[in-house]
């Protein structure tokens, strides 16, 4: 029961997270229309491999969290303290996750677009936690799901989750890449030559 507490807690933070700054930003004013918008501009069979891995996850997890019978049979023995590391993951992630968002919203403020798309007015952002990494909030995802994994303890939830987010990955960073470079350039291409996509350079 613990372990689903951190878990809905880790859940209620990601979400809040992108209600707050999504609302800052304006991209909520017409929610229908919105997503939409940005299914328009999106890396197609990343959003079909989302779905059904999103599908398998939101099953998966509601499942344990209501302690379905069939889940049981995906569950593997975890040490407490691999199962602990889980909740610092989760806590990680929600930190990360916020600060990835507050730097785009300093930085951008209502040009700020959780899509495919690059808004009128809008600046490379190199603050936070982009000065060291492209990438943060699909790092923090990849936390979450992993934490999801752990504290769970059951391989159908974490294979699922990691796969969702390794889609995306694959697929949407390469072009959001791509974007950005033809956006801003030589600057997008320095930018990239001292950071890394997740992890920080170290030379």
């Amino acid at each position: 029961m613990v372990f689903k507490l951190i878990f809905l807690f880790m859940m209620a933070a990601f979400a809040g997270v992108f209600i707050l700054f999504q609302r800052k930003a304006g991209v909520r004013r017409n929610l229908k229309q919105e997503l939409n918008s940005q299914a328009e501009h999106e890396v197609r069979l990343s959003l079909i491999l989302r779905g059904v891995f999103g599908i398998t996850w939101y099953a998966t997890v509601f499942s344990w969290l209501l302690s379905a019978g069939w889940i049981a049979r995906f569950a593997i023995e975890l040490p407490a303290w691999l199962r602990w590391s889980g909740a610092g993951l989760a806590i990680l992630a929600v930190a990360l996750n916020w600060w990835g968002h507050q730097a785009l919203s300093v930085a951008l403020g209502e040009s700020f677009d959780p899509g495919l798309r690059l808004r009128p007015g809008r600046a490379l952002v190199v603050t936070g936690p982009y000065r060291w990494l492209r990438h943060p909030i699909y790092l923090a995802f990849l936390l979450m799901l992993t934490a999801a994994g752990l504290l769970s303890a059951n391989w159908l939830v974490g294979f699922s989750g990691v796969a969702m987010i390794l889609s995306v990955i694959a697929f949407r960073v390469p072009e959001e890449e791509r974007r950005l470079a033809v956006a801003f350039g030589d600057d997008y291409r320095a930018y990239m030559g001292r950071t890394g996509r997740f992890l920080p350079r170290l030379l």
